[in-house]
């Protein structure tokens, strides 16, 4: 049975801006999807059978040098991996080896990265939080991502049963990914999957096969002892 983890309290800010997220999911995107969301699950991504490792989901800005930059203010992403293929999500955090996109909102309550996840699934979301105006006037309202650059989104970590299955797709659930600019949602290429490959693995037998060796050994110790017997007879 999987278990849920995640965080035992949720701050109401965290609330706060998940529905702020989930409203500006509703809005039409602009035209434009010169930013990519995709994982780092790719270029012949190797795990072997009976490890742990992770990847990360990233954000990258594809328009040409000298473009305007975007605006960031908030994202939500998840991923699953097919049930029963081996692989148990085991933590999804900030830890990104991309610099994490909010890394820099140095607020008196930056906690406003939430994540959940079970054996299979895990989600992400953080948004830019924006101290009282009054007091920082100078203060960024957003995070900017200019032409060429990439950030980390969500850190995932995973472990690889013995038997996994060779090849195991890691996919983005249909409508749930998006990000914001704070002022609504921008449209993104993808979000772009990955696969993991598995090596080393070892299936584990049938029950049928099972039964089978139990009872060659069996059959085989019985000869033995037969064997010795109808030596220590003749000595």
């Amino acid at each position: 049975m999987n278990s849920v983890q995640e965080k035992s309290v949720m701050p109401l800010r965290n609330l706060v801006g998940l529905a702020f997220i989930m409203a500006l999911g509703m809005i039409a995107p602009p035209a434009r999807a010169d930013l990519v969301i995709s994982t780092t699950a790719t270029n012949n991504f190797t795990v072997a059978a009976g490890s742990s490792s992770s990847f990360d989901i990233v954000l990258l800005n594809n328009d040409p040098v000298g473009s305007t930059p975007y605006h960031i203010g908030s994202f939500g992403t998840a991923i699953n991996v097919p049930d029963g293929a081996g692989i148990t999500i085991t933590g999804v955090d900030q830890n990104t080896s991309d610099p994490y996109i909010f890394a820099n909102n140095l607020t008196s309550d930056p906690a406003s990265f939430y994540s959940s996840w079970t054996s299979i699934d895990g989600s992400a979301g953080d948004y830019w939080v924006t101290p009282d105006p009054l007091a920082n006037p100078s203060y960024p309202q957003y995070v900017e991502i200019a032409p060429g650059q990439q950030y980390g989104l969500a850190h995932v970590s995973f472990h690889v049963a013995r038997n996994a299955t060779a090849l195991v797709s890691v996919l983005f659930p249909n409508g749930v990914t998006n990000i914001s600019d704070g002022q609504g949602v921008l449209s993104f290429n993808g979000p772009n999957g990955g696969t993991i490959i598995v090596t080393g693995s070892q299936p584990v037998p049938e029950p049928g096969t099972l039964v089978l060796a139990g009872l060659l050994c069996s059959l085989g110790g019985v000869a033995y002892r037969r064997s010795r017997t109808r030596k220590n007879a003749i000595v």
